[in-house]
């Protein structure tokens, strides 16, 4: 018995001493598998590539967003830390609402547009962003109580036959030349439309994609001189031109002809327009810094970045974009980059808005013809020295509850409040007014790159081309497209950086009129790329959309042609009087076509509904993330 006990009590030791020996192994095992001279190694991610932008605007609220865009579709894993700054306490620029205050007679608030908030059907961007987004647009329709007033006259739109006939007769307005002009105007918006492409050049600057696409001789023209070239009288120039622009830089031709991409039909976003760029902002998960005002930017040679400083503070940054005019900003920036942005002349704007129970500005106070019934909306074009009018553009906005409406008045000073009183029969009930600091869109002498120095990028040099909202999305764009084919070689659509000329040929610029499938000479319709995960935006379709002809195939042509020149003259917003002049001439040359080719006039439906276009169709049954928005 006794030894049977110290046998297993042998056993029972050597067992715990076997399982002893294995842990001891397998908790030393990493011990031995590590020479004694190789260290340990701490694996430390790269730290994320930081981008300041200056200015919450159009452009710069863009800019943030195409940089996320690109992020998104690299396949590089530096991530990318994004601030904003801007020293407004709104995100917009010049895209503005105010609110009527919520108390009687008002039934609540009621957004008014204060800036920039137009924006037409080929104008890609914009629309594709609010269809994006699921922002509710509306489609803007022209009042029923349209006159034109010249200091001397009062003139109701559409104009009557019989001034539409003395009208061309007077300035020879002869089918022929307004062939030409159409045509000169369908040319230039066909080459507009290569700034879409997927594979489209990125541009140095702006004076090498206007040589690429032939606009070089409209930006360096005004659209007067460009006019008589085109075939116009000079008579007609000089009565509607010479003294609407008096007192201003003359307008490029090319910001004139910008206005043809929304071929008539004009929208806003319910709400505001400015809640596209607000989502452009919060959905590039930026970093706001609103109600802070940039000093100045300095580039720290020691480590090799950018110093941002503000009042409370200095931040490094690995790349500036200056995505506001830097006129308007106080910034102070080394010289050698201040030297290569030329000064645009600017100027003043005043808006007014008011709400008013009066249903028509008021005749007699104005010196107007009692028997015309209301007006709602009143252009001054001033004629010879008849400037007494304090206004270039008065327009009732809505109605926004039964007998209370909404005016907007855009003038180039002040509007005293008791010359508000006179015109609206002392029926004012609230008015609001905010000024602008406005480019003058004179042909520019100097057009500066994106790219100033390494990391710094300034983007609001277009505005000089073209003064627009989406103008800045599309140059915003671009600068991305440098800063990220900078880092990566890539483009904003993750493919092969894309530089040269080649990317743009002659057929693009030049399209080939379709001389199959329609009467000859017809535009042709928008053509569906097909879907490749990158749609939409970044895939070239056709600006111009065919017109449904009703007509019979002899009439197709000169039909479309007329809905086209609707447009031709009219500038973005109707924010001066240049603009205003160009919108009353382009009536004048349809109506004289009118006449002319003895047909009936194509009217546009104002119908509110969206309309199925077919780009808007395009991005409805792809269902695919478009590569630009």
């Amino acid at each position: 018995m006794i030894i049977f006990r110290c046998i297993l009590q042998t056993l029972s030791v050597a067992f715990l001493a076997v399982i002893w020996f294995a842990e001891w192994r397998l908790l030393t095992r990493d011990l031995f598998a590590i020479p004694d001279h190789q260290p340990v190694v701490e694996h430390r991610s790269a730290p994320p590539f930081k981008v300041a932008i200056i200015g919450a605007g159009a452009g710069g609220s863009s800019t943030a967003f195409w940089l996320s865009q690109a992020v998104k579709r690299s396949n590089h894993t530096t991530a990318i830390d994004i601030d904003i700054y801007d020293k407004l306490s709104y995100i917009g620029g010049r895209s503005l609402v105010v609110s009527l205050p919520d108390v009687a007679p008002y039934p609540y608030h009621v957004p008014v547009e204060l800036g920039a908030h137009r924006f037409g059907l080929h104008e890609r961007h914009l629309m594709r962003a609010a269809h994006e987004f699921a922002l509710p647009l509306h489609r803007i329709t022209p009042l029923d109580s349209n006159f034109i007033w010249n200091g001397r006259e009062l003139f109701a739109l559409p104009l009557s036959m019989w001034n539409t006939l003395r009208l061309a007769y007077r300035y020879e307005l002869s089918p022929s030349v307004i062939q030409s002009l159409i045509q000169r105007a369908t040319r230039i918006a066909s080459s507009m439309c290569n700034i879409y492409k997927q594979n489209s050049v990125i541009w140095a600057n702006t004076a090498d994609i206007l040589h690429r696409l032939n606009l070089t001789e409209l930006v360096t023209s005004t659209t007067s001189d460009y006019l008589v070239r085109a075939g116009i009288s000079t008579t007609f120039v000089k009565d509607f031109f010479q003294y609407g622009t008096a007192n201003d830089h003359a307008t490029h031709a090319l910001q004139t002809f910008f206005a043809l991409r929304s071929a008539g039909a004009e929208y806003r976003v319910i709400g505001g327009t400015n809640r596209i760029f607000e989502e452009f902002a919060i959905r590039s998960g930026a970093s706001l810094f609103l109600n802070t005002e940039v000093k100045s930017i300095e580039y720290a040679p020691d480590t090799n970045n950018w110093k941002v400083n503000v009042s409370n503070g200095t931040k490094k940054y690995d790349a500036v974009i200056v995505a506001a005019p830097l006129y308007q900003t106080n910034i102070t920036i080394p010289k050698h980059l201040s030297c290569q942005i030329p000064s645009i002349p600017h100027h003043e704007e005043h808006i007014t808005i008011l709400a008013t129970r009066s249903s028509s500005i008021n005749h007699q106070f104005l010196n107007l013809s009692s028997g015309v019934g209301d007006i709602q909306y009143l252009a001054f074009f001033p004629v010879g020295e008849a400037w007494s009018f304090p206004f270039s553009e008065l327009s009732y906005v809505r109605e926004a509850s039964p007998g209370i409406w909404i005016v907007k008045i855009t003038s180039r000073s002040h509007i005293a409040t008791r010359w508000l009183s006179e015109a609206f029969n002392g029926k004012i009930d609230w008015v609001h007014r905010h000024t602008w600091t406005v480019p003058m869109m004179a042909p520019p002498t100097h057009l500066p790159h994106f790219k100033l120095a390494e990391g710094f990028y300034y983007l609001s040099g277009f505005e000089s081309v073209i003064s627009s909202m989406e103008g800045q999305v599309v140059a915003a764009q671009n600068v991305v497209n440098i800063l990220w084919g900078d880092m990566f070689n890539q483009n904003v659509c993750g493919g092969d950086r894309k530089t040269g000329a080649h990317n743009i040929n002659n057929d693009d610029i030049h399209p080939q009129v379709s001389t199959t499938g329609g009467s000859p000479g017809q535009v042709p319709a928008p053509v569906k790329q097909p879907n490749n995960g990158n749609a939409a935006i970044c895939e070239r379709q056709d600006c111009l959309k065919a017109v449904a002809s009703t007509t019979t195939p002899s009439t197709t042509q000169l039909a479309a042609n007329m809905s086209l020149a609707e447009q031709i003259l009219s500038i973005n917003g109707h924010l001066n009087n240049t603009g205003l002049l160009l919108e009353c001439v382009a009536k004048q040359l349809v109506r004289t076509a009118e006449v002319l080719a003895k047909l009936q006039y194509l009217k546009e439906d104002n119908s509110s509904a969206f309309p199925k276009d077919p780009i808007y169709e395009f991005f409805e049954t792809t269902g695919q993330t478009a590569c630009g928005i």
